[in-house]
Parts: structure tokens; sequence; C-alpha cells
């Protein structure tokens, strides 16, 4: 009853009413605007600039919202709407006004300025009413919400009506509203249970939002009632998936969104790798990057290059790949040498003898000057860009009895390595490392450092290295050349040599107290640090970088004792040179039963090398790492040590 009352009140009150429309003209894209990328840009969440709407109006109190939309200011006669790029709605809404919505002409490009109009105008409108079971249900006009009441003002003409509530079917009808038409009843909707709704992603761990409330993340199940909503599917580095959807009472309840990535990839590929990258003004350390579309400036630089800048276009979807190459500053060198046979060593590797004329990089050097019979002279100069810079290097000559005279001793330190037993080799090595075996050792006494090429030179009265330097270890000698020095350098001391020589054919009186070759077991035993062994695989340590000179941090040999020593104060044992053996090489003689004192085959083609050099990558390095070397051959990446037998 009371419900007929009201419906006749309402019909007897029924008036016209006055309200205003909200109206956007003049839409257009102003290229000439630079606000968006220039003078008053703002990025999105992908560092990408957005595009700006710059709506003009004289109304105040204006409110703009919509997907896509990430920020509003109010200026002076104008709003400054923020968006992603993309196509969108945007809805304006203003306190006695009828709400707009107004979908962009076009798709909306990043860092790109768009202008448009908003004006007010007055329009009629009517009391219309809504009779619902439940009474309280939501009704929906042209998809806005009216609210949960009965009477509402309307806009003359014709709607679509949607009746919601929880629980229940919703229902739905288009209706005309004029002046005959203004109440609407017996909309009596009935009562439903909630099914289970699959929602799916690819990828999968989505956000997932159902009319702007949070259900978790792809898959899942998620229980609705049966109606119709709009769901959302938010990932980042992917666009967000929109789709109404439609929960039916009789099942098959699933929904797939195929996610599609918001970015695009960009490789940079940049010389020399360690060169300075920036995006839009900001420091890059990665090479590979998710990039929104856009526009990007990429500068590249580094001291001693010239600097490189370029403007690219990033698209949605499209993987893109940029090449750096810096060309080096360089300058002019004028090197003048006296004696003009000497031999010159540039810290950078480069070798020449005598004078030169050449261009090099900008850069800091050192030249290395060596020549027999003087002595041994440095001068560190710096190349600068499009200039000449002369260097001039005027050697002493060295006194009677120095360096190079052939006759003397060679001021060898040595450690005292304890006897012991062992396991050598590795079950996890290169074959000829297999088996990992117990040997024991006697106590012996072995070189602290590689011979050097003063020690060299003090003995044997030449230099044949490549790399030269005093005390860099020797190298660019065969086997048979530290046979000879091992000789001479035990009758130069009194001592009885080691070593018989009758053309190539070597014996060894292994009881002499003279200089000789280490043998492969005394090598590796040392190696490892003999009893105060820690187990390391390289000399010293499990990291090489601080223990040794290979080829992630030298590109030459380096002066002895420049890195950490072993457990037992040997140093350069992995890396800088490799170091000759005394034992012929067998890739099987780990395999046979010699457990005390190896002194290796009796016979071969190779002699072992051990240890790794400058140029080697780390596992050459290892404790266990086994190489050879055919011994008539000289090599500039092996040079060697000396042992004497310890005191009985």
């Amino acid at each position: 009853m009371n419900r007929i009352i009201l419906t006749a009140f309402l019909l007897i009150l029924c008036c016209i009413l006055t309200a205003q429309s909200l109206e956007i003209t003049d839409f257009r894209r102003v290229d000439s605007d630079v606000s968006a990328r220039v003078t008053a840009p703002k990025m999105d969440n992908y560092g990408k600039p957005m595009a700006l709407l710059k709506i003009s109006t004289a109304l105040t109190g204006v409110s703009v919202t919509g997907t896509g939309l990430c920020e509003v200011e109010a200026k002076t006669g104008e709003l400054w709407v923020y968006i992603s790029d993309g196509t969108f709605n945007i809805k304006v809404a203003k306190e006695g006004f009828e709400r707009l919505v107004y979908p962009l002409p076009e798709t909306a490009i990043s860092a790109t300025v768009y202008r448009m109009k908003l004006r007010g105008d007055r329009i009629d409108k009517l009391t219309v009413s809504f009779i619902t079971e439940p009474d309280d249900a939501e009704k929906w006009l042209d998809g806005d919400l009216l609210g949960t009441g009965d009477s509402y003002t309307v806009a003359p003409g014709e709607h679509r009506l949607q009746v919601k509530m929880q629980g229940y079917k919703s229902y739905s009808t288009t209706i005309i509203v004029d002046e005959k038409h203004v109440l609407f009843r017996d909309i009596v909707l009935p009562t439903v249970e909630p099914v289970l709704f699959t929602v799916r992603s690819v990828p999968q761990g989505a956000g997932i939002t159902i009319d702007n409330a949070p259900y978790g993340n792809t898959d899942c199940q998620v229980p609705l009632y049966p109606g119709t909503y709009s769901l959302r599917l938010n990932l980042a580095g992917y666009e967000p998936w929109e789709q109404e959807i439609t929960v039916t009472e009789s099942g098959g309840n699933t929904v797939i969104g195929n996610l599609v990535k918001a970015t695009s990839t960009l490789t940079l590929r940049i010389s020399p790798s360690d060169a300075e990258v920036l995006i839009n003004n900001v420091i890059e350390t990665k090479r590979t990057l998710e990039k929104g579309p856009g526009a990007y400036k990429i500068e590249v630089k580094k001291d001693g290059y010239e600097p490189e800048t370029r403007m690219i276009t990033v698209e949605k979807g499209t993987p893109r790949t940029e090449t750096f190459h810096l060309e080096q500053q360089t300058g002019r060198l004028t090197f003048t040498v006296k004696p003009i046979d000497a031999q010159i060593t540039l810290s950078n590797g480069d070798k020449w003898q005598g004078g030169k004329i050449t261009t090099l990089p900008v850069s800091d050097y050192t030249a290395t000057a060596t020549c027999s019979g003087y002595e041994q002279a440095q001068k560190t100069f710096r190349i600068t860009h499009n200039a000449v810079t002369r260097v001039d290097v005027v050697m002493e000559k060295q006194k009677a009895g120095e360096v190079g005279s052939g006759a003397g001793k060679s001021s060898i330190e040595m450690v005292y390595v304890k006897g012991g037993t062992f396991q050598m080799g590795s079950d996890k090595g290169k074959d000829d490392q297999k088996p990992m075996h117990r040997v024991t050792v006697s106590s012996f006494n072995i070189g602290k450092y590689e011979v050097t090429q003063k020690q060299w030179m003090d003995v044997m009265g030449d230099n044949p290295s490549y790399w030269r330097g005093y005390e860099k270890p020797v190298e660019k000698i065969t086997w048979y050349d530290c046979i000879n020095f091992c000789n001479q350098l035990s009758q130069n001391e009194g001592l009885t040599p080691v070593y018989k020589r009758t053309g190539d054919r070597i014996t060894m009186n292994i009881d002499a107290n003279g200089y000789r070759l280490p043998t492969e077991a005394e090598w590796e035993y040392a190696s490892r640090g003999g009893n105060k062994s820690n187990g390391y695989k390289f000399s010293g340590s499990n990291v090489l970088d601080d223990y040794g000179w290979y080829s992630g941090n030298s590109n030459m040999t380096h002066e002895i004792g420049g890195k950490q020593s072993n457990e037992l104060g040997i140093y350069d044992m992995s890396g800088n040179i490799a170091e000759w053996c005394w034992d012929w090489y067998d890739s099987k003689f780990f395999r046979k039963d010699v457990t005390r004192d190896p002194t290796g085959p009796v016979t071969g083609l190779y002699r072992v090398s051990r240890g790794g050099h400058w140029n080697n990558d780390t596992r050459y390095c290892e404790v266990s790492f086994r190489d050879s070397g055919t011994p008539s051959t000289s090599y500039a990446e092996i040079g060697f040590r000396v042992v004497r037998n310890a005191s009985k």
C-alpha cells in the first residue's frame, strides 16, 4: 500500500527540471607545442614522456577522470591532463552539469600535445522513478551508477537501464524518458547463487580487478553472482587488458587474457664496453633494457674517445639494437733513444727497436728501454689529442761487472718446502689429470719467484725475452736453455751440476746439490702450499685475481711478486708465466703406481709445463692443470723457476 501511495505521489510531483550539459569541441593535435617533451614533460611508470591534453574552459570546479589518465593540473583558463599513450575515454564532471564521456578522436602519442575546448549548455531534465524489488538495488543508466534510491533527474531521450544487486539476477532494458514516461515499476530481480569464474592470463601473475575491486592474481577462480562485470588485468611491463565479462548460471565461465608487452627490448652494443651511457640524461649501466614506446636521447662517452649522441624512436613490440663504436682520440709520438739499437717496450704492450714516429690513443704511457751493456731506462709521458709528444731517452752505460756479464751469481731467493704426502691431480679435470692419487715428495728448496730477466742476464749474458723488463720473468727460452742455466749457475756458485748433456740427451743426478728444474710432483706440491695447504683451486686462493696474472686482468707478463703469495710464501705459481718442469709429458702417467718422488716417464716428445700464464683463462692456472711444450722450442708464455735439494 505504501509503495502505491509513493508511486502516485511521484507521478503528481513529476516536473521538468533545468540542468546543464558539457561539450568538448575543437580537438586538435599541436606539434609545435613542446610542453610534453621539453618544457613540462612528465614520465609514466616506464620512464616514457606522457601525452598532454590541454583543455581550455571558463568553467571552474571541473574534474577529469578516465582510464590511462595519470595526472591533472589546473592552470589559468586551462586544465592540463597527462595521459599514457593509447586510445582512451575521458570523463568530465561538474556539479550541476550532466557528466560527459568523451572518447579521444585519435590515439594519444607519447610526448605529444593535444588541445580542445570545454563549454557548458543548459538542458531540461525530468524526475524519473524506478520501483524495484529489492528496493535498494543499484540503478544504472547508460553505464553510469545512479544510486540505490527511487527517484533521479534524467535527460529526455532513449537510455539503457540496468538494475543490479549481488545475489540477484540482473535486469537490463532500453527505456524512453519523456513527460509521459517517468515511472518505471514492477522490476523484480530473481535470486541466484554465486558461481566460480576462472580468470587466466598469458603470462601468469597479472593482478585481477573486477568492477574496481581487487581479486588476487591470475590464474585463479573468483566466486561471482551471474551478471555482467568489468574485468581488468594488470602486469608490470604489459599493456592493461580490459574486457566486459558475463557470468552465467549454466557454467563455462572462463576468460583468458593474452597480455601484450607495453615495452620493447632495447639492446645497446657499446665499444669500448666501459664507456658511460646516458639515456634522456640519466646514467644507464644495463646494456639490455625494456623501454616503452617513444623518443629517447642516447649519449655514449669516455675520456680519450670522441663522444656520440643520437635520437632514437622505440616502437611498441619491436626490438631495437643500437651499436656505438667510439673513435679513440689520438696524438702523435716522436720517440728517440740512444743507443739506437735499444729495445723499447710501451706499457700498452707495443714493442720496437730504436726510434719511432707513430700515432697512439690518448692516454698515459711508460716506455722502458733495455740494451745489453746499458742501464734500463724508463720515461713516462702522456699522448694528447691532436698534438705531437716528443720523448727522448739517453741510456747510461753499465759499469764493469754489472748486469749482463754472464759470469755472476743470480741472487735467487729460495723457500724451504718440507716434504710430505698429498693428493696429486684432479678427478674433476681433464683426463690427463686423472686419477687423483697419493704422492710423497722429499723436502726441497724452490725459487720464491720465477727466474727474472736480470737473473738470466747475470748468468747467461743475454736476454732472449719478448716481454722486456729486468724484474719480469725470463721467457722465449727452450727447455734445454733452462738446463744450461741451471748447470751454469751451479758452476758459478761452486755447486755440483745436476745435469749431464750429450746433444739433446739429458741425464740427471738427482742427488747433486746444484740447481735444477722441479719435478712435476714437486711443482704441484709447492703450488698447493705443501704441508700448509688449504686445498685451494689456484695457488694461494680459490679466487685468482689477487694471486695471479691471467687473461682476465692482464695482456702481458708482469714483474715478479706483484700478486699475493701462496701458503708457503711462493709467488706467481698461478699465472704470469707458465713454468717448465723436468718431466716428460705422458697423458696417462697418473694411472701408473708411482707414489714416491716421481720424476716422470723415461722418454717422450714433450716436456711438462705448469701454472698457466697471462694469456690463459682461469682453468689453465689451476694447481692441477697439466700442459706441455716441445723442449727445443721457445715460447713467449713459458719461463721457469729453480729447485735445489734440501740439506740432509
